[in-house]
């Protein structure tokens, strides 16, 4: 709306819709909305002013609430999210073939690699809940963004190779730049890592066991004491066993090859994101990449028996809940490309059984502990 003049110009002031407003646009126009846009953005962590007269001071405990809120909804959106990050990695491919048409000398790789243990990425960013997650702009699933998979394979290439530290700049491009080191660009590329397909998000915890001793400002600080109650902080990871997307390039086969060892390597050894010294953010090469593996003939004739088997079952309609555990069994036997749909199947069909929480709890232990 127009505001006060300055300077023979008239500012402007611009308002930002509420969450109402917001929550009313999704709900009118029947569309999701990117997760990742309303972790960063449109996140319910806090009611509005004019519901309480203020924000109230944010606690642990409305955070792990928000989290299972949001996990919750991420999983809802497992088909249209995996059919983004398809779509996503097919440009991307297709973009990298026209380089090497333009331009002959340029090469380019596409691997897989599988997260060993859980993966947090972007925990140090500013956030409400007082610990980030990356999440990829265009998709709405975590990222590892090119910067990040360029800053690990310069650092194996720095303490876990022989390459000496001519040939890393070479690589690499200069780690200063500087007056009398003028910068220019590396013989390698790296891009934006994104799960094969629409992963599971859990929610991790670190006690802090003496939180009056961190508080302040060091003055009167309070002794540790062994009556101290932990304090919990909750934060967003990507789940075990997700495979991950990354695409590679060089100006030469062999510089390549180097890439492809020095990314190997890094995921194994270093790990990638945050708290890789407690093993989180390791990967194993994927001898055989999720999105490589053909159906089989008969996968959608299985898994139509399969939802048939499901739902003579009862488990919709809240009968023989004793009976859950025998659910994984019958995923394990179907074909591994449909495992993912067989998921989204059970998931959709308990949601009136289930809470949100307890439905999130019940399809983490499925996916994490397959028969």
């Amino acid at each position: 709306m127009p505001g006060n003049e300055r300077n023979g110009a008239e500012a402007l002031t611009y308002f930002a819709p509420s969450r109402p407003t917001i929550e009313a646009l999704k709900a009118s126009s029947g569309a999701r909305a990117n997760l990742g846009l309303v972790w960063e953005r449109n996140l319910n962590v806090f009611p509005d002013p004019g519901e309480s007269g203020g924000a109230p001071a944010l606690k642990q405990a409305n955070v792990k609430q928000v989290l299972k809120e949001f996990i919750s909804q991420y999983a809802a959106a497992a088909t249209e999210g995996s059919r983004a990050l398809a779509l996503r990695a097919a440009r991307l491919a297709a973009a990298l073939e026209q380089c090497s048409r333009v331009d002959t000398r340029h090469r380019h790789a596409r691997l897989q690699f599988r997260l060993e243990w859980r993966l947090a990425t972007g925990l140090g960013a500013a956030h409400p809940t007082e610990n980030g997650c990356a999440f990829d702009t265009l998709t709405g699933a975590p990222c590892l963004n090119g910067s990040a998979v360029k800053g690990l394979c310069r650092q194996t290439a720095e303490r876990w190779s022989d390459l000496g530290a001519a040939e890393v700049e070479r690589l690499f491009g200069p780690a200063r730049i500087g007056a009398a080191n003028s910068g220019f660009q590396g013989e390698l590329r790296f891009f934006d890592a994104l799960p094969t397909r629409w992963p599971e998000l859990q929610m991790d915890v670190i006690n802090r066991h003496h939180d009056a001793c961190y508080d302040g400002d060091g003055k009167g600080r309070v002794l540790p004491r062994e009556t101290d109650n932990p304090v919990p902080v909750y934060f967003l990871t990507v789940a075990p066993r997700t495979h991950f997307e990354f695409f590679l390039g060089a100006r030469s086969e062999a510089d390549l090859d180097t890439a492809r060892k020095l990314l190997t390597d890094g995921l194994q050894y270093l790990g990638i994101g945050a708290k890789t010294a407690v093993g989180y953010g390791t990967f194993q090469f994927a001898d055989q990449p999720a999105s490589n593996v053909q159906p089989a003939p008969d996968a959608p004739k299985l898994l139509g028996q399969f939802k048939q088997w499901f739902d003579g079952q009862g488990f919709a309609l809240g009968r023989n809940k004793g009976q859950l555990g025998s659910i994984a069994g019958k995923i394990a036997a179907l074909p591994a490309d449909v495992h993912d749909d067989a998921y989204a199947y059970v998931e959709g069909r308990l949601k009136g059984v289930f809470k949100g929480a307890q439905l999130a709890a019940f399809m983490a232990s499925l996916r994490n502990n397959p028969a």
